[in-house]
């Protein structure tokens, strides 16, 4: 999936030389991409090839523990007051409360 600008994304400042911001310059105008396009790239490809796997690990959100695993550790254990808490927070979120609004 390519992330467009209307997308919520995250913001970095790239430090470089001067030689290598004119290089970006020359390659970007030669392939008519961006630099963002193009650091962009570069930074997926570098991480997919550094943690291979890892991006499908965090596209999971029903496993919170993957990413974890996926780095080679044990995911921390659960506090289950908290974990008891959010699952009733969550439970409420989808209980039908029509009749309590159409009183009101």
């Amino acid at each position: 999936m390519t992330a467009r600008y209307r997308d919520v994304m995250t913001a970095i400042t790239v430090r470089l030389s001067d030689e290598d911001h004119k290089l970006l310059q020359l390659y970007c105008l030669a392939t008519g991409k961006s630099q963002n396009a193009v650091l962009t790239g570069l930074l997926r490809g570098e991480l997919d090839r550094a943690m291979p796997g890892k991006r499908q690990a965090l596209a999971e959100p029903r496993d919170p523990g993957a990413m974890w695993r996926a780095i080679g550790m044990e995911p921390p254990p659960v506090d289950a007051e908290a974990d008891g808490w959010a699952r009733e927070v969550l439970d409420s979120l989808g209980e039908d409360d029509s009749a309590g609004r159409a009183a009101a």
